[in-house]
């Protein structure tokens, strides 16, 4: 337990003398006290192994296996949440999509490669942006909505959307979330993680003779996504299944069009 000593307090105990401390002050006995410390625990840790005793984990000729973790969610919060999705209005994504670009105009980010202009016909652009967002391709979304063809959706992909367009609409809704009282209820933006799942492909790839310790030399890749403490995606990165992530880490912490400023950050040992 850690505890803090009113100003008055401390003063007195100064001027009586050298401070008390919570641990010994003499570096060998400290060191041998904490030995047999770890050697106790390891000790026990190794009986329990071999009767097979440990919870959660086993420990045998082929390793160490860990259990993950189970979420329990108690039954009163499955209840808040049913009651609070129940008053979520029934709207398309498209609809959805039209409000929040008449709160930060974020289709004013995907302009003309050439003009510079912004797109004439939003509902064809957030078709397209949706087609990209849930992976579906222009061709099945075309079949699918009405009102707009493959060949514009395919005009509109060619000549307005960009990875800088995303990136720049991406940090005008980071900047727009901050802003809301809710946010600062998850954290306050300082702190963040980042993790990319691996998205295997068919063939070989290009980069064959790079070995990752994690991916081995099997073509893939893995979208790379940094999150803030308030649930923000604030960056996310392509790269090579074979590849080191250590160098991306620092490209999204560095290199991102919103207004964070990264304090802390989490990440696994790739």
């Amino acid at each position: 337990d850690t505890y803090l000593l009113p100003e008055a307090t401390f003063a007195a105990m100064r001027a009586q003398g050298p401070l008390p401390l919570a641990i010994n002050a003499t570096a060998d006995t400290f060191l041998s006290q904490r030995r047999a410390v770890l050697e106790t625990a390891l000790n026990r840790v190794t009986a329990l192994a071999r009767k097979g005793e440990l919870s959660q984990v086993r420990l045998d000729a082929h390793g160490l296996v860990i259990s993950p973790l189970k979420a329990i969610t108690p039954p009163a919060v499955e209840e808040l949440r049913r009651a609070a999705y129940d008053r979520l209005p029934r709207i398309k994504i498209t609809d959805l999509l039209l409000e929040v670009d008449r709160w930060i105009s974020f289709t004013d980010c995907f302009t003309h490669r050439r003009s510079s202009r912004v797109a004439d016909d939003k509902n064809a652009l957030l078709t397209v942006i949706l087609a990209d967002g849930i992976n579906l391709g222009l061709t099945r979304m075309a079949d699918t909505c009405q009102g707009a063809t493959l060949r514009q959706l395919a005009h509109l992909h060619d000549w307005h959307i960009s990875e800088a367009g995303y990136a720049e609409a991406l940090g005008r809704m980071v900047a727009a979330h901050r802003g809301l009282p809710l946010a600062s209820l998850w954290g306050d933006g300082t702190s963040s993680s980042s993790d990319g799942p691996l998205f295997h492909a068919g063939g070989r790839g290009a980069a064959i003779s790079d070995i990752n310790a994690r991916n081995g030399s099997e073509p893939g890749v893995s979208f790379y996504t940094h999150i803030s403490d308030q649930y923000d995606p604030f960056s996310t990165r392509v790269i090579a299944a074979t590849a080191g992530e250590a160098p991306y880490v620092l490209d999204g912490l560095l290199y991102h069009a919103n207004g964070l400023s990264i304090e802390e950050h989490y990440t696994d040992t790739g």
